[in-house]
């Protein structure tokens, strides 16, 4: 295990019983393989791990873990990922903690900061180093500058506030940044919070356009900022659409009443986007008055058109439907608003709500139309017992197919019903489709339910029906990692399994599973699946692997493309004691591309993994990089 995997348990035992355990010298080895060898010992696996496992405690809010970090390892920079790991979920006691402690002021934001007064006059000005705080490990975290637009961005006004008032000169309340944030807080937060946050000289207003709330938009209209500004006032109509403000709505289309004579001749733009949002938004909240209104106004009606003409017009109804709204749903029906009524269906279908689903179904009936996707079919893979008991029940005067009558219509569309519920996990659907004779689909039923985890679908199935599986229904159950139903399907069929194809649970990294197979002769691993596992891991099977396999460690591992993004460090290290020979230039090339292309930032800790391979192989080439050291 290593020490980032001990961080998510919180156990501080553990993790000092790791650190205890660690060599500090790599002539303290101890020769057989673990990792506590190189946690203290190699220089880059020591930052990369207080990088990994620094993140992953700040994003679990374990302050204890946090403290225990900094303690204990000395000299380490982390990123600033770290802090926004606290940030987006809301850790203000470790965002504190990494303030006070450990923060650092990176080179491009160690600049003069203004102090200014009332007034907005300079009174004197001061350098960021001021704000870099070490502790007494030496450790630090760098602090990015968009660390309170990323609290606002996720709603956590309290911490916006503290970092405010902790971490922001005067002078950044001026920059893009911070006019982000006031929007955000403006937008959702209260109206204590943005007078507080309001820079001196700046007023309310400045950050207004485009905000929904109701409160902003009366000021907007009382200074005559919707007056002024079209685009505004139809952004300012969208954000009330939700709310149902319908007499506010049709004060502000007055402003700007009589509509330009060209305004028919319009492309699709940011002012019809606006119009057609608010119908959306009204649809999805269900709005039915908003609705109407808005369906009639000219410009509305030329955003539909435009609208049309692209592509099928959908999203309207769905969102009503999707949201049960079954009085704007039939609006949009009878005003034949959608060119295609599948998608709407389908969303009303898949959320249960009947009477929408009636609704549309009638409206198809009555223009003779029908689904291209069975409605039985979208209702059983979604477990939605009531929705399939409505088709059962439903029985119009017109159905698609003259010579059936009643629900029999229906159910001559279905083909795979009864598999849909199995994979679902819906168990009571299963058990009324069998009781009622619907079984289309039956025979790959039990594959469905195992395929998708649901053993007790699997178990009742397996008693009540006579269609069983197919081999591969273990191997689901395989790739799924759920052993005790690899063995109830050992246990009832031990003769029919395949076992070619196991090895894709070994690269999943279900080890319980692969020891069983190992046990019970069910797995033999390629020499292919070998490489692949010694090349990405995960770590556990891999020395699993080598234990028992050990005539299978690979000697080259060149052309084995790279898929795993975490634990490539441990691998590398693995491969290092166990089969060193792999770590070529090209080998290391290619691990250093890898990691490179998928690392959202260097400076999240993979850049010491590039450091480790520059030193055993100096003549890579890869891009230079700062962080190399």
């Amino acid at each position: 295990m290593s020490l980032r995997e001990a961080c998510s348990t919180g156990c501080i035992r553990l993790l000092d019983w790791i650190w205890i355990s660690s060599c500090t010298s790599v002539a303290d080895r101890v020769p057989h393989w673990t990792l506590t060898n190189y946690l203290r010992s190699d220089r880059y696996y020591y930052h990369y791990q207080f990088t990994k496992s620094l993140e992953v405690a700040a994003n679990r809010g374990d302050l204890e873990v946090v403290k225990w970090l900094v303690v204990h390892f000395s000299g380490c920079e982390a990123p600033a990922s770290v802090v926004g790991a606290a940030v987006i979920k809301g850790h203000l006691s470790v965002v504190k903690y990494l303030w006070v402690h450990c923060r650092y002021i990176s080179a491009e934001c160690n600049k003069k900061r203004k102090v200014v007064d009332d007034k907005g006059q300079v009174l004197a000005e001061k350098r960021s180093e001021e704000l870099i705080k070490h502790n007494a490990a030496g450790n630090r975290v760098c602090w990015g500058d968009r660390i309170v637009l990323l609290a606002a961005e996720h709603g956590h006004f309290e911490m916006v506030r503290w970092l405010c008032e902790n971490t922001l000169g005067e002078e950044e309340k001026y920059y893009e940044t911070y006019d982000k944030v006031m929007k955000h807080a403006l937008r959702f937060g209260d109206d204590d919070l943005t007078k507080f946050l309001l820079p001196r000289g700046r007023c309310i207003l400045d950050y207004a356009k485009k905000c929904p709330r109701l409160e902003v938009i009366e000021l907007l209209l009382d200074c005559g900022y919707l007056r002024r500004n079209e685009e505004a006032a139809a952004s300012a109509i969208r954000g009330l659409a939700a709310g149902g403000h319908l007499e506010l709505m049709q004060q502000i289309a007055l402003l700007h009443s009589p509509l330009r004579e060209d305004y028919t001749h319009w492309g699709f733009n940011k002012l019809l986007d606006n119009w057609f949002m608010a119908l959306v938004d009204s649809c999805k909240y269900g709005q039915l008055e908003t609705v109407q209104w808005l369906h009639r106004y000219p410009i509305c009606q030329r955003a539909i058109k435009l609208v049309k003409r692209r592509a099928h017009i959908t999203i309207p109804m769905t969102e009503a439907a999707g949201e049960g709204h079954w009085n704007v749903v039939q609006y949009l029906c009878e005003q034949k608003t959608a060119k295609d009524y599948d998608e709407p269906l389908e969303r009303a279908i898949r959320n249960g709500h009947l009477k929408c689903v009636e609704i549309i179904i009638r409206h198809f009936l009555n223009t003779r139309q029908r689904p291209r996707t069975c409605p039985i079919d979208v209702a059983a893979k979604a477990g939605r017992l009531e929705v399939v008991q409505f088709f059962h029940n439903f029985n119009p005067q017109y159905q698609f197919n003259s010579e059936l009558s009643g629900s029999d219509a229906w159910w001559s569309q279905s083909r795979d019903s009864f598999c849909g519920a199995a994979a679902s996990g819906n168990l009571e659907l299963v058990k009324w489709l069998h009781a009622s004779g619907y079984d289309n689909g039956a025979k790959d039923a039990m594959d469905a339910a195992a395929r998708a985890g649901h053993f007790d679908c699997v178990k009742w199935l397996h008693l009540n029906r006579q269609e069983g599986c197919s081999p591969y229904a273990m191997w689901s159950a395989a790739m799924r990692g759920q052993l005790p139903m690899v063995q109830w399907f050992h246990f009832i069929r031990a003769e029919e399994w395949a076992i070619q194809d196991m090895d894709w649970v070994a690269r999943r990294g279900h080890l319980d599973v692969i020891k069983w197979l190992d046990a019970n002769k069910l797995w033999r691993c390629s020499d292919y699946s070998a490489k692949e596992i010694y090349r990405n891991g995960p770590l556990r099977v891999a020395s699993w692997l080598y234990n028992h396999y050990p005539e299978q460690t690979p000697v080259n591992l060149n052309g084995v493309l790279n898929t795993r993004r975490v634990e490539i460090f441990e691998m590398l290290l693995f491969l290092d004691v166990h089969s060193p020979q792999c770590i070529n230039r090209q080998f290391a090339e290619d691990t250093g591309k890898f990691v490179l292309e998928y690392s959202l930032e260097m400076a999240d800790g993979n850049c010491h993994i590039l450091s480790w391979l520059k030193v055993k192989l100096p003549s890579m080439e890869l891009p230079n990089y700062h962080y190399y050291p």
